[in-house]
This record gives structure tokens, C-alpha cells and sequence, in this order.
């Protein structure tokens, strides 16, 4: 079983949860505080004063930088969403994900591009799965200029030969 959370942007959150002026400059100050925190050797802590004294937790890198992307997020106007890489999502929810229409992403799974389940008549397609494809096309997308500047480069030495 696959462990984690994705963070996503805007998406399925009652519009009582956008959040406000005040909320959005709070996040972006604490955004750049703890940024610059996530650069120090150690990791940060939050200090948590209470009825007994003060606690210290210290806070994991990946909780860190998942908090910061909420942080930017809200400081924008943005709602953030923690999504659990275990998860289903509906296929509106993946599309959405991907950027995509749902028609576009019925087609990648009819493809067979990604894996899915139904459940009666509705899809249902795995969170870690949705990242695995987006993984694989953007890293395609960023590899695929470079392919065609090599194909060029070598054209190029034969048509001078």
C-alpha cells in the first residue's frame, strides 16, 4: 500500500474555506518564515505554549514543505486540499488533477493510460496512479525538446557528410 498525501489547489472545497484577506498575508508571512527555516541544518520546531509550559515539536522536512505549498496556496486566495496518494478520486477529481477534461481523461483510461476500477457505472481511478501518468508526461514533456535538438544535431552532420 502506498503512503503519502498530495496537496491540491482550488478544487471541491466549500467556498466557506476560501481564505480571507488577514488569512492570506498570515500565510504568506509564515511562508517566508518558514522557508527560511527549511534551509537551516535543523529541523524547525514549533513551540507550543500551554497551561503547563512550553512544548517543542520538532516537524519532519516533507510535513515542512507540504505546509509551505498549503501556505502559498492560501497566501494567493487559493484553498488547498490534502489528498491521501491512497485515495480514489471520481474522474472529474482526476481530471481536474491533470488538468485535463473528463472526456479527455475518460479516453486515457479507455487507453489503458491509467489504471481504474468501477464501482457500478462510475470510474474510479486511484490518486497514485493519476501521479504516476503525470510523472511520466511531464518528465516526456521535458525530455522530448532535448530528443529533438540531438535528431536535428545528427540531420544536421549527415546532410554535411
Amino acid at each position: 500500500m502506498t503512503h503519502g498525501a498530495v496537496i491540491m489547489s482550488g478544487y471541491d472545497i466549500p467556498e466557506t474555506d476560501l481564505p480571507g484577506e488577514d488569512e492570506a498575508v498570515l500565510a504568506e508571512e509564515a511562508s517566508r518564515i518558514l522557508t527560511a527555516r527549511l534551509a537551516a541544518a535543523e529541523p524547525p520546531q514549533l513551540r507550543l505554549p500551554g497551561k503547563y509550559g512550553e512544548e517543542k515539536v520538532r516537524l519532519p522536512q516533507t510535513a515542512v514543505k507540504m505546509l509551505l505549498r498549503i501556505l502559498d496556496g492560501m497566501a494567493t486566495g487559493n484553498t488547498m486540499m490534502l489528498v491521501p496518494v491512497d485515495s480514489e478520486l471520481t474522474t472529474q477529481q482526476a481530471a481536474r488533477m491533470l488538468n485535463v477534461s473528463r472526456p479527455t481523461l475518460i479516453q486515457l483510461l479507455s487507453d489503458g493510460k491509467i489504471a481504474f476500477r468501477k464501482v457500478g457505472t462510475h470510474r474510479r481511478v486511484r490518486c497514485a496512479d493519476v501521479i504516476a501518468y503525470k510523472h511520466a508526461t511531464d518528465r516526456e514533456r521535458s525530455e522530448s525538446p532535448m530528443r529533438n535538438a540531438i535528431h536535428r544535431t545528427e540531420l544536421n552532420r549527415e546532410h554535411i557528410h
